[in-house]
């Protein structure tokens, strides 16, 4: 922002906020702008908008702050793209020798809130007072033609059905001794910021606000206090559709430099932390004058940037995602158990929508308290369910402030009791052998678990369900499939109602494999040396996995089966192979296992694994995959998980 906007306005404002999400922006400099400083957007009727420019010399004069034109106003058509066309003079009548800037409408668009400076009735630069004699006046003129102070004010205008603006008055909170700018009027048209260097001010300028009445009167200005202001200076409110006010700050910590734009949620009672709106929004130069059309997530701000056309230049800028700033409340409550007042533990409370959908769950404590962090401004129901209990609810509307709370009890009416006895067992679906240690979990007719216990030694489990309902027993072990039963039960409690689960067991692959519908022990392949059925170290850790396998089930019977390949005869490739499978035999029975659970036997050439027969040529390796002792488990279903 050049000289003219930084002395015209004595220094309008900033403040660093950060919560929730800036946004990101994608922002482009307009045609329309001039070498001249172009700034101060603001949305007008008919799809306009109007801004403040130097660009023009109606009178002649300049100003002696940067030599250029005093401000005028003026309009353009918005084009689909945020562009700028038709640009001209915004009222030949209205624009003055003097300076007007900072246009605001009342949403109705039928009155308008500008800043201005020029002479009116022979006095300039502010309202008299009417106290004020003729040699007082004339005095304060020329000590402030001396000083070449300027000082700004408010004015307010009503529109006709052309357009034209009419009945001009200057506001009552205007003063001499200060300036008064840059009006934003709320989407409610029931508040008018402005910015103010007047008394009570923290820093600069400020930022203020005053309720708009009847009869063009106004309420006291109230500073917005320490989280929009600072010592330094805030300027350029723009107030939203979400009643976010946007403003600019020179004095923030995480600010880019110069004057940065922010965004702070007001709410009726409080407001958020100060969002800064980062790059590339914000720069290094003055960043300042924001609007935003809520509507498509667009709008447009003003920088002096050096990659700008002019001095101050308007930029178009569209928003995706665009700023969000999330408003919560703490709601808690208490639920109890109606026939006892007491409070109900391990209750489960919902947040849940209109739709029914389920937001937010939690479950009481000890106390049978509850909180959840809810969004304002919105309409939701709490529900809190137990089992054994009838679901209780209700709804509730927030407001938009973090800082109301809500409390919200809920008393729940235990169902009338009539249990009927649920006795089960789970059992390996292979060899019908009980399962200990299986979750076995009760689920009502909406899926929602309820119940759940491990069956015990003898694989036995046991619950007490309420009487003509549905429900699923789903019973799981690790390496098991699970077994999932329906069950309804009666209007007789006394009776009995029995189930079985039967879980399939899941084929342990670091025990066993299945080659050609056998089963085999998964180990490497032991490998012997050429005519020879010495049991080498590599072979010895490979038995040595065949012994635990044996160990680990008691009744196992294994057959270790010896091949060759197919060079030499087949005679000598059936002793030879005897010979290994006899050597395997002997050092697994030698490390404590019964000779009855294991039986050797020779195969020689006649089972290869490869192309490798008589009157083929083949590598060595080749040759030795065919030299092999593979461990066949005779009666598998011992393992318990093979059928």
């Amino acid at each position: 922002m050049n000289n003219l906007v930084f002395y015209i306005f004595l220094a309008f404002g900033i403040s660093l906020f950060s919560q929730t999400t800036p946004g990101e922006y994608e922002i482009r400099n307009l045609q329309a702008n001039s070498k001249k400083s172009d700034f101060g957007p603001a949305f007008s009727v008919n799809n306009q908008l109007i801004f403040s420019s130097s660009r023009g010399n109606a009178f002649g004069k300049k100003w002696e702050g940067n030599n250029q034109a005093f401000l005028d106003l003026y309009q353009a058509d918005i084009n689909e793209d945020g562009s700028l066309s038709n640009l001209k003079d915004f009222s030949n009548t209205l624009n003055s020798k003097y300076h007007e800037s900072s246009v605001s409408y009342a949403p109705d668009f039928k009155t308008v809130y500008f800043t201005r400076n020029n002479e009116i009735n022979g006095d300039a630069k502010h309202i008299p007072d009417p106290n004020e004699t003729e040699r007082q006046r004339k005095k304060r003129l020329k000590e402030e033609k001396k000083n070449k102070t300027t000082y700004l004010a408010l004015y307010k205008a009503e529109i006709d059905s052309k357009g034209k603006w009419f009945n001009i008055k200057p506001l009552p909170f205007n003063n001499r001794n200060y300036s008064v700018g840059h009006p934003a009027v709320s989407r409610d048209g029931k508040k008018l910021y402005f910015t103010s260097d007047m008394p009570g001010t923290y820093g600069g300028t400020d930022i203020f606000v005053v309720d708009i009445l009847d009869n063009n009167e106004y309420s006291k200005p109230k500073n917005l206090g320490r989280k929009v202001n600072t010592l330094g200076r805030e300027m350029f409110p723009f107030i939203d559709k979400k009643n976010i006010l946007y403003f600019s700050s020179d004095s923030r910590k995480g600010g880019l430099g110069e004057l940065d734009i922010y965004a702070i949620r007001i709410y009726k009672k409080s407001m958020s932390d100060a969002i800064h709106l980062g790059a590339p929004i914000n720069s290094e130069a003055d960043d300042f004058a924001i609007i935003v059309n809520n509507d498509i997530d667009e709008g447009y701000f003003s920088s002096n940037r050096k990659s700008g056309k002019g001095d101050d230049d308007i930029y178009h800028f569209t928003a995706s995602p665009p700023l969000n700033i999330e408003c919560t409340q703490n709601l808690s409550g208490v639920v109890r158990n109606t026939k006892t007042s007491k409070p109900i533990f391990n209750a489960t409370v919902e947040v849940v929508d209109a739709a029914g959908n389920v937001l937010k769950s939690t479950k009481t404590n000890k106390k049978g308290k509850y909180k959840f962090d809810v969004l304002c401004d919105s309409n939701f129901r709490i529900v809190a369910t137990k089992f054994r209990f009838l679901e209780n609810g209700k709804n509730v509307v927030t407001e938009n402030d973090p800082s109301e709370t809500h409390k919200v009890d809920l008393e729940l009416t235990p169902e009338v009791i009539c249990n009927q006895e649920l006795i089960g067992i789970v059992k390996n679906k292979n060899n019908k052998k009980t399962i200990s240690n299986a979750m076995v979990s009760v689920l009502d007719a909406s899926g929602k678990e309820i119940l759940t216990a491990s069956s015990s030694q003898e694989g036995t489990f046991k619950f007490l369900l309420p009487c003509s309902k549905n429900y699923t027993i789903n019973g799981s072990k690790e390496k098991y499939e699970n077994d999932t039963k329906s069950i309804i039960t009666t209007e007789k409690p006394k009776k009995k109602l029995n189930l079985e689960l039967l879980l399939k067991p899941i084929i342990d692959t670091t025990e066993v494999k299945i080659i050609k519908n056998k089963v085999v022990v998964n180990i490497n392949p032991i490998y012997f040396e050429l005519n020879k059925s010495r049991i080498t170290k590599s072979a010895a850790i490979e038995l040595d996995k065949v012994i635990a396998i044996m160990k680990k089930y008691p009744k196992l019977r294994i057959e270790g089966g010896s091949h060759t390949d197919s060079r030499g005869t087949k005679a000598y490739n059936n002793e030879l192979s005897a010979r290994r499978a006899n050597s395997t035999m002997v050092y697994i029975i030698k490390n404590g296992i019964e000779p009855r659970r294991i039986t050797a036997k020779g195969y020689g050439e006649s089972q290869p694994v490869n192309r490798c027969v008589d009157g083929v040529r083949c590598t060595k390796a080749e040759y030795a995959e065919n030299r092999r002792t593979e461990f066949v488990i005779l009666n598998p279903k011992e393992l318990g998980y093979i059928e």
